[in-house]
């Protein structure tokens, strides 16, 4: 009788098939705990699916809301000459801005809501309601510069309640505490520069013209650095881009155009200061 030779292919197939049979046996053994398993996976996977599917919804129809608001609240500033007209539109403004913080909370248009909220008060001239809103927007804000925002728009609400109301001299100096914290927060951005030009505002005010116009010329001595600086992160849109989902490309050019005007509005408006403070000096 000849010897059977037994190959390592011969082996590796026998293993495979032996692997087939354990494995088959190990399933029927357990099933049901497979099944569970299986049933497990399956759920989370849709769940998963399900998630983003709302997610996508929740976004859609939190911007269509966010649109609608800002429309409104846009066409309120257009009726200057017809007081009621612009109440209306404002009042409604805030009630859709109401709508999306109560549906859409954990969105992330919740913050422009909220900021929205906080300048149709303004335009109301209710400040103490504006006041609240944006003490809120500062207290929740995301990073140093969605919170520089909001001490930028407290400091105008402060400043327009003395001038508008004719209460004390504390608000101004709420306002100037507003706008110091949002020349800290806002450091080398329009936020900064903003914030800069409303406390030399206030020096002025206080009779304070040469602290005034040492924070002009300081806005233009920054010039040169904040216009390199503008121009990398203008550079540097893609980039972002593609790490924010929810931003388009188009949406985050325009808001970096948007800042750099700023910017440069604050340079004129400082020139400007500057020659008519020099003139008043004689």
């Amino acid at each position: 009788m000849g010897k059977i030779k037994i190959t390592k292919k011969d082996l590796k197939e026998d293993e495979v098939k032996s692997f087939g049979v354990k494995l088959a046996q190990a399933v029927r053994e357990n099933s049901t705990y497979v099944i569970i398993v299986v049933a497990i996976i399956v759920a989370g996977l849709i769940a998963v699916k399900l998630y983003q599917y709302r997610q996508n919804i929740v976004l859609r129809e939190s911007n269509k809301l966010l649109t609608i608001a800002m429309n409104i609240y846009e066409r309120g500033l257009m009726q200057e000459d017809d007081p009621k007209r612009r109440e209306d539109y404002l009042r409604e403004a805030i009630r859709s801005a109401d709508q999306i913080l109560r549906d859409f909370a954990g969105a992330k248009v919740a913050r422009f809501a909220l900021y929205l909220k906080g300048n149709a008060y303004y335009m109301l001239n209710e400040f103490d309601q504006a006041i609240t809103v944006f003490q809120q927007y500062v207290e929740t804000a995301k990073d140093n510069l969605d919170q520089a925002k909001g001490y930028i728009a407290l400091g105008y609400c402060f400043e327009n309640k003395f001038f508008y109301q004719q209460t004390d001299q504390g608000m101004l100096q709420q306002a100037m505490r507003a706008y110091e914290k949002a020349i800290e927060l806002g450091k080398d951005t329009y936020l900064a520069y903003e914030g800069m030009f409303c406390k030399a505002r206030l020096l002025e005010l206080a009779g304070k013209k040469d602290q005034a116009l040492a924070i002009y010329e300081q806005i233009l001595k920054d010039r040169e650095f904040v216009i390199k600086d503008f121009e990398q992160r203008t550079a540097e849109i893609a980039k972002v881009a593609q790490r924010n989902k929810e931003t388009s490309l188009e949406q985050q050019i325009i808001q970096q155009i948007h800042d750099g005007l700023r910017i440069f509005t604050f340079y004129k408006m400082a020139e400007m200061e500057i020659t008519r403070l020099r003139g008043e000096k004689g």
